[in-house]
């Protein structure tokens, strides 16, 4: 469920106090709190548009390769967030699974025998990248990935994320364990630089 960047630049601004109003050409009228418009070095009146072609003195540019854009992450700083969801997994058919298994697996010189059942919590992380490519067009977007913390393996999101977002509730556990976080965050980006590509071969073949 990805939404248009006004929509999420709005709800960022009304959450730290700001008044914003949306306009008919998808810009934003906001009065802002002294403290917002100065960590954003913007007036505490003033318009955004999202739209180069649009841009023009009275109108603040803010889409993803503004200046507006870059800026905006200092109304958070110190204040990251870290939130949790947890999900009861589908448990499959065991005698079914070991049929699989049986079947489609060969062992040389052995048997297979399934003498026990073990359950664990796996967690997954859910990185979301921005990416812009700037060519005669620009082409940008968003790309939702989920990486498994036990074995790094990833997976782009390409579901409705609505069920996730409703079930997150805000936890410490990120302030935890900063080396193992920055290795899944060093295979997150791995993954996802190599899957944007993909995504952009014929993007990049034009070039």
């Amino acid at each position: 469920m990805s939404q248009p960047l006004s929509e999420v630049i709005a709800g960022i601004l009304a959450y730290k106090g700001a008044e914003v109003e949306k306009m008919g050409d998808d810009s934003l009228e906001i009065l802002c709190p002294p403290e917002v418009s100065t960590l954003l070095n913007i007036p505490e009146y003033g318009r955004l548009s999202f739209s180069y072609a649009a841009s023009s003195d009275d109108l603040i540019y803010a889409s993803y390769d503004s200046e507006f854009f870059r800026v905006i992450s200092n109304l958070f700083v110190n204040q990251g967030k870290f939130a949790v969801a947890h999900f009861e997994p589908y448990v499959p058919n065991v005698d079914k699974l070991s049929k699989v298994i049986n079947e489609k697996v060969h062992f040389g010189n052995a048997t297979f025998r399934l003498n026990r059942i073990d359950t664990s919590r796996i967690s997954y992380l859910l990185v979301i990248f921005k990416y812009t490519a700037l060519s005669d067009e620009k082409q940008e977007g968003i790309f939702p990935l989920l990486i498994n913390e036990l074995n790094l393996s990833t997976s782009p999101l390409e579901y409705d994320r609505s069920e996730m977002i409703e079930r997150l509730k805000e936890s410490d556990e990120g302030k935890k364990e900063d080396q193992r976080w920055i290795k899944v965050f060093h295979a997150a980006y791995t993954s996802a630089n190599r899957r944007i590509e993909d995504r952009m071969k014929d993007f990049i073949k034009s070039l």
